[in-house]
């Protein structure tokens, strides 16, 4: 059944340049990371079957070179932020996305791509739960020199040292908050 998911090899390039068309080309920067319904809407409407493919069959035939991995890594990370806002099905490529990045680095493909498809496939390392990622996030984001990613880069790895996870999400993932992680919220600490 699963394969019934996996696109095949011409389809996921045709995809992946779509993805990629898509996030750097009509986007504007400043909406990517922005709580924008339109952007949202326009995401669900052109990426929502690309994104439950990649993330359903994890990521099979997008991993053959920088681009068409940078895409999958979009589809998973940034296109489930946006098609599932609030719930935990947006954080369910999560772990998808990471390897991905890791894979990709690994390989050197990432000095292959443009600064700011570098920037998204970092992206998964920044919204990793987890330390040892938060370690890899700045030591990329320094290397790219990217001043403003690097800061938020620093800011998650903060977020993470102090709470051991983004307290922002425990709603949607079904997790109790602390006294001090409603207090973090409560006085505008980040919600990511």
């Amino acid at each position: 059944m699963s394969g019934d998911l996996v696109a095949k090899p011409h389809e996921v390039h045709d995809d992946a340049q779509e993805v990629l068309s898509f996030w750097f080309e009509e986007v504007p920067p400043e909406r990517c990371f922005a709580r924008d319904a339109a952007l949202d809407a326009a995401i669900a409407d052109r990426f929502a079957r690309i994104r439950d493919e990649v993330v359903a069959g994890e990521a099979h035939g997008w991993r053959g070179d920088a681009e068409t991995l940078v895409a999958a890594v979009i589809a998973a990370d940034q296109f489930s932020r946006h098609l599932f806002r609030g719930s935990a099905e947006a954080f369910a490529g999560d772990a998808l996305a990471l390897n991905l990045a890791r894979e990709a680095m690994r390989q050197g493909w990432d000095r292959e791509l443009t600064v700011e498809q570098r920037t998204f496939l970092y992206m998964p390392l920044m919204h990793a739960e987890d330390r040892a990622a938060q370690a890899e996030s700045i030591a990329a984001f320094e290397a790219l020199g990217d001043a403003d990613n690097l800061k938020f880069a620093r800011d998650h790895e903060a977020v993470i040292a102090r709470f051991g996870r983004y307290p922002g999400r425990n709603a949607a993932l079904g997790r109790v908050s602390t006294a001090e992680e409603v207090a973090f919220l409560a006085g505008g600490g980040a919600d990511w």
